[in-house]
């Protein structure tokens, strides 16, 4: 088998096992015409047989998304909530000088 006859019956949607399989059984047929009518058998077959398989994988790619979108929903609602709360810093003996000497002013007041 020629790697344009691979590559073609990939294009078919054969996968490699069915290619290799084909590959095998190939040696022992004297003929290669004989060859290219069995091929055209299973090309009918195949793709339909790959397109329910492509259904619950576009379901769950869904699904998939679904969820991605609510964690990045969650990711961002819980970073606004964190971003408004104030973080209570630990006062240091400097800080409490600070106060002490010049204590801080009300906002508004005199």
């Amino acid at each position: 088998m020629t790697i344009e006859e691979i590559l073609k019956l990939g294009a078919m949607g054969y996968t490699k096992e069915d290619i290799e399989a084909m590959d095998k059984t190939e040696p022992e047929k004297a003929e290669p015409e004989k060859a290219e009518p069995e091929k055209a058998e299973p090309e009918k077959a195949e793709p339909e047989k790959a397109e329910p398989a492509e259904d619950p994988t576009k379901d769950l790619l869904k699904f998939m998304a679904g969820e991605f979108e609510k964690l990045q929903k969650s990711i961002q609602d819980a970073n606004i909530l964190g971003s408004n709360i104030e973080q209570h810093k630990e006062k240091t003996a400097e800080d409490v000088l600070a106060e002490l000497i010049a204590p801080p002013r009300k906002k508004g007041g005199k």
